[in-house]
């Protein structure tokens, strides 16, 4: 049993690491605001995994950040990550800081007042978001530099939206959607401070 819970805390710390690589990319993302506000959310993504590191699991308010981890965490970047590869010219960080505003209000109300049912509904819908958008992007995007990372996104995201549905139950490695999307995140954010834009 002490193997079992070992081996627990080992993949939690690998998230986490794979967190903190995700957070490293974050250093270069301008416009300031921004960047500190992805900070916030990779901190909470980190703050996922120290709450589930606490024995038993949480189920009050360690649970709640657990959650926000996944929900918050874990899409706010995926929102201005495309933006990040893309920068089409009639989209702005404030226009999609609007865009994500009521996400983000339903995501946190349902984190303290709804179901953690509901929290992974969005998380799907929110999945089904980036696997469609980088679907009608990428057949279009003249840059063969991002195309790897707008794949890695769709595949990040395509994870995590299945794990939310209940098929991580079916993975070999507890919260591998989500290391998928933290290494998805990383590198998109990475290619895009690298000039890997095109166009």
């Amino acid at each position: 049993m002490e193997s079992v819970a070992g081996f627990r805390l080992f993949l939690l710390g690998v998230s986490a690491g794979l967190a903190t690589l995700m957070i490293s990319a974050y250093r270069r993302v301008s416009p300031r605001w921004l960047r500190w506000l992805l900070f916030g959310s990779g901190l909470l993504v980190v703050g996922r995994y120290l709450a589930l590191a606490a024995q038993p699991p949480p189920h009050d308010g360690l649970g709640r950040i657990a959650d926000a981890g996944s929900l918050i965490g874990l899409t706010l970047p995926g929102v201005f990550a495309m933006d990040q590869l893309l920068r089409h010219p009639a989209i702005t960080p404030k226009t999609l800081l609007q865009w994500y505003g009521p996400f983000a209000a339903v995501a946190t109300t349902s984190l303290f007042f709804g179901s953690r049912h509901l929290s992974s509904l969005l998380v799907v819908v929110f999945a089904v978001g980036v696997v469609g958008g980088g679907v009608f992007v990428i057949r279009t995007f003249p840059s063969p530099a991002v195309r790897p990372a707008l794949l890695a996104l769709m595949l990040g995201y395509g994870a995590l939206g299945a794990g939310a549905l209940g098929a991580g139950a079916l993975l070999p490695l507890p919260h591998l959607p989500e290391m998928l999307t933290s290494l998805a995140l990383w590198y998109a954010y990475d290619t895009a401070a690298e000039g890997g834009r095109g166009g």
